[in-house]
């Protein structure tokens, strides 16, 4: 909330449920993405599949682009592969 704040643009936030340990589903966004460039923030991305789950979901409603940042990049397991075949345009993170 504080960085839509700070450059005065609107949010959405995703919302998400976690059925059991490493499994993801998207249940709904809120806010409204249809025809803009979508900047998705998370504090760690450790295999990606919230991340690029999350991106598909805002890419659906209709975002033009979608890029992600993190400060905590472990990228283990499938993360990388992952990453390169989804719809996240770029990606920065902090090692």
């Amino acid at each position: 909330r504080k960085l839509a704040e700070k450059f005065g643009v609107p949010i959405a936030i995703i919302d998400k449920r976690r059925p059991k340990a490493n499994v993801m589903e998207v249940m709904s966004i809120i806010g409204d993405v249809k025809g803009k460039r979508c900047l998705m923030i998370d504090d760690m991305i450790d295999t990606a599949g919230t991340l690029c789950q999350g991106a598909q979901a805002i890419k659906d409603a209709g975002a033009l682009e979608v890029y992600a940042g993190c400060t905590h990049a472990v990228l283990r397991g499938p993360a990388i592969e992952r990453l390169k075949n989804s719809c996240i345009n770029k990606l920065w993170y902090m090692l």
